[in-house]
């Protein structure tokens, strides 16, 4: 840890742990705090006209959530919800705005943070009008892979879905029945297996050809993120109290 910065007194609130299907902020709320995960999965959800919910976003380990909101002083447009047992740094949202006014660094990376949501949110409203229904399906399957897989004995990358088909295929945006017509068929040419709820991947680059340009390119973020977490990370600790509900 860098020992030249410093967090400030405010910031020294513990990591919580969340158990699974905890709310932490709700669609069309102003948000009094930001928060960081530090380990598990957490799914954004928005509802459509039709009062129907679906899935537009997973966030993962380091993700940043709600500081959007907080800083143009707006409410929510999703509701933020654990898919798993996870941790979660929760911040102040005056303490988090003062951040960004007093520390150029911390604030630049921030924003480097929203950039980077920003061109992937792009990129995706571009491939939904222009890229096949299996390709898409491929990319978020490389997403899901990429940061929850691990190898097995074989070489193989073997990730337990933090969703159910029924939301993987709101976040693919085609119906379930689609999504089983896919997946069958990834089955049968060998891109993907499924053995109890797992889903194994033998070969990466045959899931998405272009899976070691996209870790290469996530790289510069990911070592931003660390900094920021050593910035905010001082004096904090994980609750002893375990699990903490802050919406039943």
């Amino acid at each position: 840890m860098n020992n030249d910065v410093h967090a400030p007194a405010q910031c020294a609130r513990a990591i919580r742990g969340f158990p699974r299907g905890v709310e932490l902020f709700q669609e069309g709320e102003r948000l009094a705090e930001v928060f960081q995960i530090v380990g598990g999965t957490v799914k954004l959800v928005c509802t459509g006209e039709d009062g129907q919910e679906s899935i537009s976003k997973l966030g993962f380990v380091n993700d940043w959530l709600g500081i959007a909101p907080v800083i143009a002083e707006q409410p929510a447009q999703v509701s933020a919800i654990t898919c798993e047992a996870s941790r979660i740094r929760i911040i102040g949202a005056d303490t988090f705005r003062d951040m960004l006014k007093s520390d150029l660094d911390f604030s630049t990376k921030i924003n480097t943070v929203l950039s980077q949501d920003l061109c992937r949110q792009s990129e995706w409203l571009r491939r939904l009008t222009t890229s096949r229904s299996g390709e898409r399906l491929r990319r978020v399957l490389r997403d899901l892979v990429s940061a929850l897989g691990c190898n097995d004995r074989s070489g193989a990358i073997r990730v337990k879905l933090p969703i159910q088909n029924r939301e993987l295929a709101h976040l693919v945006a085609i119906t379930p029945e689609h999504l089983s017509r896919l997946l069958r068929e990834l089955d049968d040419d060998g891109v993907v297996r499924r053995d109890k709820g797992w889903m194994i991947v033998p070969d990466l680059e045959r899931l998405c050809p272009d899976s070691r340009r996209h870790k290469r390119e996530s790289s510069p973020i990911d070592r931003g993120l660390t900094n920021i977490n050593n910035y905010v990370d001082i004096n904090q600790r994980q609750s002893d109290t375990g699990w903490v509900s802050i919406r039943s």
